[in-house]
């Protein structure tokens, strides 16, 4: 999912950083150049990484980052001395004028960052549905003459061609096959 927001006042400063992004396979889903724009778009996505600048139209980079707290991922693109006066330390700070790898390299630390949080809030399974999986699995090994990574596989496709979580796939095996 796409979750990437570049809010920059300054029009050809924030066209420029886009045309980097997408050029090195960086897609933006929100462009904007006030704060409001990138609260907006972060609780509409429920979360992101935010490229701006230390100033927006209406608010610094330090006040949209106390907002939004945890919610985003920032890196924060400005002057040396204006990136003295961002002390919200959940701000990756990045000196302008700026190197496209040096830009690259930290957007996509980021981003593997906010896939990785976005995996940590998935639910886990409960050990009963572990126990409900396990079974499905050794039913079709027996019967089926799978091997265990098959029957976790043919467990899982179904799953995910009929859009049905997988402990109700191994409920339906077990009701089928026992």
């Amino acid at each position: 999912m796409i979750r990437t927001i570049v809010a920059i006042a300054d029009d050809a400063l924030r066209d420029s950083i886009i045309r980097i992004l997408q050029k090195n396979g960086i897609e933006v889903r929100i462009s904007c150049r006030s704060g409001q724009e990138a609260l907006r778009a972060v609780n509409r996505m429920d979360g992101g990484v935010v490229i701006c600048s230390a100033r927006l139209t209406d608010m610094t980079a330090d006040e949209l980052a106390d907002t939004l707290g945890t919610d985003a991922l920032f890196l924060v693109l400005a002057r040396p001395s204006e990136l003295d006066y961002c002390e919200n330390e959940n701000l990756f700070r990045v000196p302008l004028p700026v190197h496209s790898g040096e830009l690259i390299g930290g957007v996509r630390i980021l981003l593997q960052l906010d896939e990785h949080s976005v995996a940590a809030r998935l639910p886990k399974r409960t050990d009963e549905d572990k126990a409900v999986i396990t079974q499905a699995k050794e039913v079709l090994m027996d019967k089926n003459e799978m091997t265990e990574e098959q029957a976790y596989r043919f467990i899982q496709k179904r799953s995910m061609e009929t859009s049905t979580p997988m402990p109700d796939v191994a409920k339906m095996i077990l009701t089928a096959l026992s």
